[in-house]
């Protein structure tokens, strides 16, 4: 029994090497100069990737962001509310509807950075009415080069934007945003930008490796549970 158990657990290990599952991720964030502005103040949120061990793969990015409380903030240009940066600069679809705003951008291949890490784009809101609200990724499909089936790893990160009736502190700043694995959080320090604390992603599949290791463990399950019944039906409790 040992050496079965001892054998789907080589295989195991042998299909999925060390660090496979949560380390390669791509890490997504959400930021902006500061926390707290006033009513009718313009918001301009910037929306980044450090794209990891995606750096030169990082191809394409379908997200939504959401809000929630539109009565607080609002996207300036509901039509058109995202303006992409230079790394992702082909923008195939946008919209905004009832809080959510999607996305789809990708790789000029014209163009192609080295580097496919920093700002993806920006939205502007407006600051509607005195209040709190948070902007976050509700999902992410990101996928690489010359293979757009098959979503690599996310993690997302999510801001608080305050909203009060007088002035806005000038000083009300955090750290920058804190994206990384699963358990901890990184990022670079520096005045002026907002926290935004790290969030598992709803983001799609992550490959194909999930399903082996999905039928290594019931492969194990089945044969345990076969071999617990051989052993015990013909000894009955009484």
């Amino acid at each position: 029994m040992n050496r079965i158990i001892g054998f789907f657990l080589a295989v195991a290990l042998l299909v999925f090497p060390v660090g496979v599952l949560g380390a390669d991720e791509a890490s997504f964030s959400v930021t902006s100069s500061k926390t707290s502005y006033r009513v009718g103040d313009e918001i301009t949120v910037s929306l980044s990737v450090d794209a990891g061990t995606y750096a030169t793969t990082l191809n394409v990015i379908d997200f939504d962001l959401s809000i929630d409380d539109t009565a607080v903030i609002e996207p300036s240009n509901p039509s058109s509310p995202f303006t992409a940066g230079s790394i992702y600069s082909g923008v195939g679809m946008q919209s905004y509807s009832d809080g959510l705003m999607n996305a789809v951008v990708y790789i000029n291949p014209e163009s192609q950075p080295a580097n496919r890490s920093g700002l993806i784009g920006t939205v502007t809101f407006t600051a509607l009415k005195v209040g709190r609200a948070t902007l976050a990724y509700d999902r992410i499909e990101a996928a690489e080069e010359n293979n757009e089936t098959e979503f690599v790893n996310t993690l997302a990160g999510s801001l608080t934007i305050e909203v009060a009736a007088g002035d806005a502190s000038s000083g009300s700043t955090d750290v920058s945003a804190s994206t990384g694995t699963t358990g901890s959080t990184s990022g670079t320090s520096g005045a002026g930008t907002a926290r935004a604390t790290p969030v598992s992603s709803t983001s799609a599949r992550t490959g194909p490796e999930h399903i082996i290791l999905a039928v290594i463990i019931a492969g194990m399950i089945a044969y345990l549970g076969f071999s617990w019944y051989r052993g015990n039906k013909y000894y009955p409790k009484i």
